[in-house]
């Protein structure tokens, strides 16, 4: 595997990949908000059984929101219009923010529209009740909306680099220099931008541990000599 990038750090090669086996973050890790996705050849998002936006909405206002009504149930039998009528009340009861996708030569995904029409559009949506928000945050003052939606913008960015591969991990060798020198380290994982501080502070330890490890050695060398004159010197004695 060709490395993406190297770093020389005290004698050692930081080896930069592309995470191949990167984990979907939707699939495998836990999440404030929950995105649902609608598209005819990828599966995005989080899993649910929806089968349109429309649906989506009806349901999860019912359901986890607890906004029912008569009047919604008949709007959504008759399909008028339903989405335009209900999103106001989506996001007076949830946190709310749009998915947009672009697909050409890959898919990237963003909380803002692209400025190709022809290539992109809304996919669905990531949200959060306001209700399970207030356990989260407290009071949902502006400073904790903002936090909220900035941490929901951050949770997008970050599948859309598992969308675009933008996934790395690191691997640890050491140049000629410190080839005595043990430090058999990798990490991957690395969603968007590669941490190299766990990487650099392994390779402190290592060079610690072995300048300590030498130092040792260099004492119980000279003990051992020590003991040996002793030895010699009192085999004379007699």
């Amino acid at each position: 595997m060709q490395a993406y990038e190297t770093i020389e750090y005290r004698g050692f090669n930081i080896n930069v990949y592309y995470d191949e086996d990167a984990r979907d973050p939707r699939q495998e890790f836990d999440h404030l908000g929950t995105m649902v996705c609608f598209h005819k050849r990828y599966n995005l998002g989080d899993k649910h059984d929806y089968r349109s936006i429309d649906e989506a909405i009806f349901y999860i206002l019912w359901h986890e929101l607890g906004a029912w009504t008569e009047t919604m149930d008949v709007d959504y039998q008759d399909n008028q219009d339903f989405i335009n009528k209900y999103w106001l009340k989506f996001e007076k009861l949830a946190i709310v923010l749009p998915l947009y996708l672009y697909d050409h030569s890959g898919i990237t995904m963003s909380t803002r529209p692209f400025s190709c029409p022809w290539d992109s559009g809304q996919v669905g949506f990531i949200y959060l009740s306001r209700a399970d928000a207030r356990k989260e945050y407290g009071r949902l003052t502006k400073k904790n909306l903002q936090k909220i939606i900035t941490y929901m913008t951050g949770e997008v960015r970050e599948y859309d680099y598992f969308l675009t591969g933008q996934v790395y991990g690191y691997t640890i060798e050491p140049t000629d220099r410190n080839k005595e020198i043990d430090c058999d380290h990798s990490c991957w994982g690395f969603y968007g931008e590669t941490d190299l501080s766990e990487a650099k502070s392994e390779i402190r330890y290592a060079i610690k541990n072995y300048k300590k490890e030498t130092v040792t050695h260099v004492l119980m060398e000279r003990i051992r000599k020590m003991e040996l004159k002793k030895l010699f010197a009192c085999s004379w004695a007699y």
